[in-house]
């Protein structure tokens, strides 16, 4: 828990509120225009998570197992994304 950093657990969050912006924005759930406000709120977030877990150490195993899934799932989600992408639809 690094307020200079904003990490939790070890991973840096700001890439993780990028990642989660980019794939609203790519599933349709958030446009284009709000993707500031969402950016702000994920960030409000991410400095409330990480001040909570500093306050209540007994919660730093939960939020850490969820930040980890969470990057599991958006770096599986993005490599996803660039197979399909190189692949499929790739010119031939």
């Amino acid at each position: 828990m690094d307020f200079a950093n904003i990490s939790l657990g070890g991973v840096a969050l700001a890439p993780v509120i990028v990642a989660i912006i980019e794939l609203l924005k790519r599933t349709g759930i958030v446009k284009d225009d709000w993707a500031a406000w969402v950016n702000a709120g994920l960030s409000v977030a991410a400095y409330f998570a990480v001040w909570y877990v500093g306050q209540y150490p007994e919660s730093f195993s939960v939020a850490s197992v969820i930040i980890n899934a969470l990057v599991v799932f958006l770096t599986g989600a993005g490599v996803y994304h660039v197979a399909v992408k190189k692949t499929l639809y790739k010119k031939r």
